[in-house]
């Protein structure tokens, strides 16, 4: 599933498109590479995670039983609380495999899950928070070309 975002400055008139996800009828290599993508950055973020990157308290207990743990890294939009920019991040969390069926990232949970842990992230520029954004945006964001907070979502699709 992939997810394209259109955006555009009021101030300026800058337009933007933003693609996550891997697009429909996509060639298989691009798709192997897609899921190996998705492999990679998910073992990264266990091995930093396991490494005490994101805090010694997580990383201990998450090593207890670091199999029975799933580790998810997606890519998604995110907008900075402190200087409004727009990006792509990642929505990195960690939860239990209470539940029933295959372990691969593209399967959805069946039962709910017994613990989670949402790791925040930071914007690379000021050290804010970084929010994920789900749906429709109703936030105005800094335009990447002037500056000014006056970049507004136009669309969402969803392919």
């Amino acid at each position: 599933m992939a997810y394209h975002y259109q955006f555009r400055c009021n101030a300026c008139g800058h337009e933007e498109y933003i693609h996550l996800g891997l697009i429909p009828n996509s060639a298989p290599e691009d798709i192997f590479e897609y899921v190996d993508y998705k492999f990679r950055e998910e073992r990264q973020f266990k091995k930093d995670v396991l490494g005490g990157k994101y805090g010694d308290y997580i990383a201990k207990v998450c090593a207890v039983d670091s199999e029975k743990l799933f580790f998810s890294a997606s890519e998604c939009l995110v907008w900075c609380t402190v200087c409004k920019a727009l990006g792509i991040g990642h929505d990195k969390y960690i939860s239990s495999k209470d539940y029933e069926g295959s372990e691969f990232f593209f399967d959805a949970p069946k039962k709910p899950y017994s613990m989670q842990i949402r790791i925040r992230q930071k914007c690379k520029s000021c050290g804010g928070i970084l929010s994920m954004i789900h749906g429709e945006c109703a936030v105005a964001a800094k335009c990447p070309k002037c500056g000014e907070i006056a970049f507004r979502q136009l669309r969402r699709l969803i392919s």
